[in-house]
């Protein structure tokens, strides 16, 4: 796979990833700008990054904030989060380890939260488990 920050790594999701939060998912989007972001930090680290303007962003700081968030409290869900993101892991992978981690139905309701731009919502069912 060959990512680069100025195309990020949206088009690089699985079909099934995008097809089960909607294409316009704000989850979908924030997971691509937190992947992005992450590359593009590793770039200008190693002095390769031109130009931070060209870093493509498909959400804003807010969402992808509330999304570190849950990661944060549920560090485990990193790697299932990137793996079914790209389609190297079953569908439903994530939501399980943040479900055996907060319990049954957390997920489900922060993400109508998220999708609803609702983080504080989002941050009380975090809360609420952790």
């Amino acid at each position: 796979m060959d990512v680069n920050v100025g195309d990020g790594f949206l088009p690089h999701f699985a079909t099934a990833f995008v097809d089960r939060y909607g294409r316009h998912s704000e989850f979908v989007r924030a997971v691509s700008d937190l992947f992005t972001l992450a590359l593009a930090q590793l770039l200008e680290r190693a002095g390769r990054l031109d130009d931070p303007a060209d870093v493509a962003l498909f959400s804003d700081e807010r969402t992808v904030a509330a999304l570190r968030e849950l990661i944060r409290v549920v560090e485990t869900m990193r790697q299932p989060l990137f793996q079914e993101a790209l389609g190297t892991s079953p569908i439903g992978t994530m939501a399980s380890v943040v479900e055996e981690s907060l319990g049954e139905g957390v997920f489900t309701a922060w993400l109508q939260s998220f999708e609803a731009r609702d983080f504080e919502a989002c941050r009380r069912h975090l809360c609420r488990r952790s």
